[in-house]
């Protein structure tokens, strides 16, 4: 008796878990706080951050080549060599998750300083976000956004994949579930400058109109090919890693997937 108790409380508290590490999904998300904005647009479960160890790698030696230069140089020359590039993180949001857009309208919000605003101003507001919120693709396409941080260094920047095209990815790049299942890429749209997105469409439904991911995947991963990977492939090899992984039963809202 006392075992089936226990089961049942650990049960329970595998149901419930989820929805208690997400409770600012429990109020509307014109009262997020600025921490709450910053969590869905940067962590799990729908966004992520990555850091390319092999970025730092070769920023620690171009910086380790330049100090020794410097140590041969002398009087006010010294130090002119300049300091290594450390890459810049990617993050990457599941864009069609509407969480991830009702963050993004609440950081526009949180900005315009929305919650003085009266009446006339709020719908005036609302009406000029309303696309965002309401994204007609993600009826029918799972989106996801890749960006690169903005360069502090003041150097001239891009946006990461910006001088690529649809065909550079095409077999090359792929949403996957835990059952081996991959999605190909159906359309992308590069950034226009530095700090702008990467913008990745994939399919939504299968042929008999099914959506491809359900609560019954354990995860859903946004996958590069090794060969895109690779310095003869592009000139962002070194910003992004093999993949990125998603877990889906933090994804839950309201007993669907939010993505």
């Amino acid at each position: 008796m006392k075992f089936v108790h226990f089961f049942l409380i650990a049960l329970v508290l595998g149901i419930v878990s989820p929805a208690m590490g997400q409770k600012y999904l429990q109020k509307p998300f014109t009262e997020w706080t600025v921490d709450e904005v910053k969590k869905i647009l940067n962590e799990a479960p729908w966004a992520d951050q990555y850091q390319s160890e092999r970025g730092l790698a070769v920023s620690t030696m171009q910086q380790s080549a330049r100090e020794a230069a410097d140590n041969n140089i002398s009087g006010s020359n010294r130090g002119n060599l300049g300091r290594g590039d450390i890459p810049a993180p990617v993050i990457i949001q599941l864009y069609s998750a509407l969480p991830v857009r009702q963050a993004q309208v609440r950081a526009w919000q949180l900005g315009a300083k929305y919650d003085k605003m009266n009446p006339e101003e709020k719908a005036k507001f609302d009406a000029s976000k309303a696309n965002t919120l309401n994204c007609p693709l993600c009826k029918d396409y799972y989106i996801v956004k890749l960006t690169k941080m903005k360069d502090s260094s003041g150097a001239v920047d891009d946006g990461i994949f910006q001088t690529m095209t649809l065909e550079n990815f095409k077999g090359k790049v792929w949403l996957g579930s835990d059952k081996g299942e991959r999605l190909e890429l159906f359309q992308f749209t590069p950034p226009k400058g530095a700090g702008e997105p990467a913008v990745f469409f994939f399919k939504r439904n299968r042929e008999d109109g099914s959506p491809f991911f359900t609560p019954t995947d354990k995860e859903i991963k946004f996958l590069f090919a090794n060969e895109l990977r690779a310095s003869s492939s592009n000139a962002y090899f070194y910003l992004i890693p093999a993949s990125f992984s998603f877990k889906v039963s933090k994804m839950i809202v309201d007993g669907s997937l939010a993505f």
